[in-house]
């Protein structure tokens, strides 16, 4: 860890005083081994009411339907969801969150007013978002489903008039299936795609990989599939597009897929078209392709990201990334909000009960900030932060937010 790292360390008193909420609804245990309260997810979503924590031992377990306020909580690296997963209509004011959880499925958004959070969920066959207003993605493995007798690749992620923010996640694009005798090789599907003039991405301190494309068959030979694009704001012929926000350091890298063989490549890092827009900076992006609007700013957006997981009496430990010679302040708070601020690109994420100053940032470019999470936070305790950045120009921005449920 650099010396140069400032770090500030809080206090668990004024942590728990700050953050306290009024005690968890239920924790029920799901226990495929028959040692729970239940043996599958569904029964207990179905049993559960608003505001209980469903905590799922290792095993596999059905897909299911959410559209209350739950949190749906793994218990180690090998807790499986072997069927589809839908989040539908979680009304407003309610919080569903998804951690810890490997789908083999897919995973679909579809309808929420209220916000939704996936926290390190591996996601085999590609998530969709669908008319949902605040979705918060972070350290997850998200992978598009291969394309199969010849066709293409899907996207990892598709976003329809809906705002998304990644965090320190991983996006592949699912890899075009090999040409047949009849069809050639098909394209590598996207990392990111963005499907109409509504759809917001922010995406921080992430890996984007499109999708390599398949090879050409004997029978269509020059005619392997193109890669698919890390990602891909195009929302068909009604522009403009949508919103892509990047942001993080150039080990963060945003790139296209490989062609087939026997086919020039042709992948982009990034594709804009029909005036959608794109801001990045910090990540490493392979190329840019745009018909759009393409800005990159100077200094670079900030952001903010912790090292490990929250556990109940463990100290994690933020940092943000910014400026040298910035204020940074963090702000702590139980509930997430979307708050446009005049004049800021990126919005006020978080209902604050509490704003810590972290000082000026210094020449290595990263505040630390050490996190006591208070022992007596039960499991499935979800909090939100977000870092206040005022540069030395005394400009102001706002950071990602980071969602923490506890451990």
């Amino acid at each position: 860890m650099s010396r140069s790292i400032r770090f500030a360390l809080l206090a668990p008193c004024v942590l728990a005083t700050t953050l306290a909420s009024p005690a968890l609804a239920h924790t029920w245990i799901v226990d495929a081994s028959g040692g729970g309260d239940f043996l599958d997810l569904p029964p207990a979503i179905a049993a559960a009411t608003s505001g209980d924590v469903l905590l799922v031992m290792p095993g596999r377990y059905s897909g299911f339907t959410l559209d209350e306020q739950l949190v749906i909580l793994g218990q180690g690296p090998t807790v499986a969801v072997t069927g589809p997963v839908l989040v539908d209509s979680v009304p407003p004011g309610a919080l569903a969150v998804l951690a810890e959880l490997s789908l083999t499925q897919s995973c679909t958004l579809n309808a929420c007013s209220g916000p939704v959070v996936l926290d390190s969920l591996s996601i085999a066959e590609s998530l969709g978002v669908t008319d949902c207003t605040d979705v918060r993605v972070t350290r997850c493995a998200l992978d598009g489903r291969p394309g199969s007798g010849g066709a293409g690749g899907f996207e990892a992620v598709r976003v329809s008039n809906s705002r998304i923010e990644f965090g320190e996640c991983a996006l592949n694009g699912g890899i075009g299936a090999d040409g047949l005798s009849t069809a050639p090789g098909g394209d590598g599907g996207p990392a990111l795609l963005l499907w109409d003039t509504t759809a917001s991405a922010h995406v921080y301190r992430s890996h984007l990989t499109g999708g390599d494309g398949g090879d050409s068959s004997p029978f269509f030979p020059g005619w392997g599939g193109n890669g698919g694009d890390g990602v891909l704001n195009d929302c068909g012929s009604i522009p403009p597009c949508g919103f892509v926000l990047l942001a993080g350091s150039l080990e963060h890298v945003i790139t296209g897929g490989v062609g087939g063989s026997a086919y020039d490549p042709g992948s982009n890092g990034a594709g804009v078209r029909s005036n959608g827009e794109l801001r990045h900076s910090g990540v490493t992006i392979s190329s840019i392709v745009s018909t759009g609007q393409v800005t990159n700013p100077t200094p670079p957006d900030p952001t903010l990201h912790v090292l490990a997981p929250a556990v109940a009496g463990q100290v994690t430990t933020f940092r943000v990334h910014a400026e040298p010679g910035a204020q940074v302040e963090l702000l702590l708070g139980r509930k997430p909000t979307i708050v446009d601020v005049p004049g800021l690109v990126e919005d006020l994420l978080v209902v604050k009960n509490r704003t810590f100053q972290l000082g000026v940032v210094g020449p290595s470019g990263v505040v630390g900030f050490n996190f006591p999470v208070p022992a007596g936070f039960a499991k499935g305790f979800t909090f939100f932060a977000q870092a206040k950045v005022t540069f030395p120009s005394g400009e102001p921005r706002y950071s990602n937010s980071v969602p923490l449920v506890v451990r």
